[in-house]
């Protein structure tokens, strides 16, 4: 097949979308940490928490924690290492990976499950919020919580990394220090840590497996994307370190605070979505405690909503503040539409279908690049990527198949997809690398 050569428009959708972050421009690894932490440390998480409280008895929901976060630690440190290394965006770094084409199918469904779909439901958690906050006035109203908490979060993500960190600054000592409270609200509660132990399922029962999967679910994209964070670190090392440590240490320690506190005040959920404000009001935490949730549900999401738009000006050359504006409010609309209903079953299919992405990206990289073509990645101008990786996509499409449908029973669903398309990925590439047999269509070279 005759190479195709057509020229690629460069960054104009600022913040780097498409360039290095310049070196003076990086963050400490103190600041890489916090960041990170307060991307995962959120509502959300909690009611992760809440969630395995409703189908598993504390020890499984405890297990299913650990081997879950695990298993995103073992996908974002390799991750948010590429990101530290070359300064450049996860969507850029799929560049390689998945082909020009392919990484623009990347940063659209970024754009769809992060900037709209996570977007939705951090929306509609803040209008739950609210409603515990503001009783009986025109704030007890989930679509108009919905619009408020959706106008402010998108508001903010227009000021980019910037808004993101100072967020994540000032809210995570906040909020670490709301899930200690209410984790110890829940001890003393319920009877001790001799009873919250032997607490049982408040619903209908799930596997361990489905457990892990909605642990893995409801992280992994935010595992995958690290490289928008870990790209501003001024040692790759170092930064991924404080990356992935923000990531595996914020995760249990906020799901672990959410399993607590849903076990001991086991109220219903609304839809498939434990409701954690009431939770905490139950518990007696008080009003500081819902205004700190407020501040978690919006850093968390206008970090949803910048890393969206990091994927969306990759391939779409407009000014990212239109791109934020236009995801947030279709997010906030779906937020309006109950989009909480459906919590659950969402977080089991992000937990099964994203993980061999990163088990791609990983074997494209370590193995393929590093091992066997003995180079390194390239996003310096004029560098030629192909315009598609068939057989990345289609490993990505077979084993999110596979571990959904005939083999969604299997042990760890979630981390056999990882492992599966890392595996065949890492041997059927090395093979046809080899053999001297392509496996991508075209090309493209950047200005």
């Amino acid at each position: 097949m005759n190479t195709e050569e057509k020229q690629v428009a460069r960054d104009v959708s600022g913040d780097y979308v498409t360039t290095a972050i310049p070196q003076d421009e990086r963050k400490s690894s103190a600041n890489i940490f916090a960041t990170v932490a307060g991307w995962i440390i959120c509502l959300s998480t909690m009611l992760t928490g809440g969630a395995l409280a409703m189908g598993l008895d504390f020890k499984s929901a405890l297990l299913a924690t650990l081997v879950g976060m695990a298993i995103l630690t073992v996908i974002s440190a390799p991750l948010a290492a590429l990101g530290g290394k070359f300064g450049v965006s996860t969507t850029m770094i799929t560049r390689p990976v998945f082909g020009l084409f392919g990484s623009k199918i990347f940063g659209l469904i970024v754009a769809i499950l992060n900037g709209i779909g996570w977007f939705a439901f951090q929306a509609a958690f803040f209008a739950l919020t609210m409603q515990q906050l503001f009783p009986g006035s025109f704030l007890d109203n989930l679509v108009i919580g919905s619009i408020i908490g959706g106008f402010f979060m998108t508001l903010t993500a227009l000021y980019g990394y910037k808004g993101i960190a100072i967020l994540s600054f000032l809210a995570v000592p906040l909020i670490i220090i709301l899930s200690a409270f209410g984790g110890i609200a829940a001890v003393e509660v319920g009877g001790g840590i001799g009873a919250l132990v032997a607490a049982q399922p408040m619903a209908d029962g799930i596997s361990i497996s489905s457990g892990i999967a909605m642990v893995v679910g409801n992280a992994v994209l935010g595992s995958i994307i690290l490289s928008d964070v870990s790209r501003y670190a001024k040692n790759a090392k170092t930064g991924a370190v404080a990356a992935s440590a923000g990531y595996l240490v914020g995760g249990v320690f906020t799901i672990i605070c959410g399993l607590a506190m849903a076990y001991v005040a086991n109220v219903p959920g609304v839809g498939s979505t434990p409701n954690l404000p009431l939770v905490m009001v139950t518990l007696g935490l008080g009003v500081g405690a819902l205004i700190i949730l407020v501040l978690a549900q919006w850093t968390t999401n206008t970090a949803n909503l910048y890393s969206a738009s990091l994927g969306i000006g990759s391939f779409l050359n407009v000014p990212q503040k239109y791109t934020v504006a236009i995801m947030g409010i279709i997010g906030t609309l779906m937020a309006v539409f109950n989009v909480y209903e459906i919590f659950i079953p969402f977080l089991v299919a992000m937990g099964t279908a994203l993980p061999p992405v990163g088990g791609v990206m990983l074997a494209d990289y370590y193995v393929v690049h590093k091992l066997v073509k003995k180079e390194e990645y390239s996003f310096a101008p004029h560098t030629t990527y192909p315009q598609l990786n068939w057989l990345s996509v289609l490993v990505v499409v077979a084993t999110a198949w596979l571990t959904s449908a005939p083999l969604k029973n299997m042990f760890m669903a979630s981390f056999m997809s990882l492992v599966i398309a890392f595996i065949v990925y890492a041997l059927v590439a090395s093979i046809l690398t080899k053999a001297g047999v392509k496996y991508t269509i075209g090309s493209a070279t950047t200005k």
